[in-house]
């Protein structure tokens, strides 16, 4: 079995068309045309990757409003929750990308690695059908899900920041590990969210959700005090 499709077969993708996925890894910079890129797949796999988490949480917490399941799928399908995956599953080392679209040491970009994710699950919907692009999906994203029922409220300081961002910049921010402390059984992980490339806030915690729950909260006190000395000119 070759290196590429043992990479797909490890991820929880039994490929009949090795072209398509090939093509699902190769950014347009460098495709020969616009048809040989992931960019189709994307667009199908963005489309396919909502309908899944919506049917998951509808039949999954028949007890949430439309606002609550709206916030979860939102998160779960963000492209800092994509794009983490895609980096965790070594999407990174099979994708086909002009090195100028790198960056941190030769890290793909963060959006490319989400799209990938998204044009992997169009291509195996294409190549596979529905129920294998559902089992996929939900093998990658249902823990996220689940992760997210119980984050309501006033402590769930990161959909508020992501909704705030994305109501003013069409897009959320990122996070960022900067620091990982202590034992592999205790570690401690230091997060900051960043918005291009600028820190809107930093936290710690001993998993990398509180860490980030933690730094939302720091980026949300920042623009709260922000809002206020701008309010207090106005006065």
């Amino acid at each position: 079995m070759k290196r590429f499709e043992q990479f797909l077969v490890k991820i929880g993708i039994e490929p009949k068309d090795m072209s398509v996925y090939r093509r699902a890894l190769t950014h347009l910079s460098a495709a020969d045309n616009f048809g040989e890129s992931y960019e189709r797949l994307e667009f199908l796999g963005d489309s396919v990757i909502g309908m899944i988490i919506s049917d998951f949480l509808i039949r999954e917490y028949p007890e949430k409003g439309e606002g609550e399941l709206t916030r979860i799928k939102a998160t779960v399908v963000s492209r800092e929750v994509l794009g983490e995956k895609a980096r965790s599953m070594g999407v990174d080392r099979h994708l086909r990308v002009d090195t100028a679209r790198v960056r941190n040491g030769g890290d793909a970009e963060f959006s490319i690695l989400s799209d990938c994710f998204e044009a992997l699950t169009g291509a195996l919907l294409l190549d596979r059908g529905y129920m294998a692009c559902k089992k996929f999906v939900l093998m990658h994203l249902k823990d996220d899900c689940i992760a997210m029922k119980d984050i309501e409220g006033p402590t769930d300081f990161k959909s508020k920041l992501q909704e705030i961002w994305q109501q003013e910049y069409k897009e959320p921010p990122e996070y960022h590990v900067v620091r990982e402390s202590g034992p592999d059984h205790s570690k401690t992980f230091s997060i900051e969210v960043r918005y291009n490339g600028k820190k809107l806030g930093i936290g710690s915690g001993k998993s990398k959700k509180k860490a980030e729950q933690s730094a939302a909260e720091n980026a949300l006190k920042k623009l709260n005090k922000k809002i206020t000395r701008k309010e207090r000119k106005r006065d």
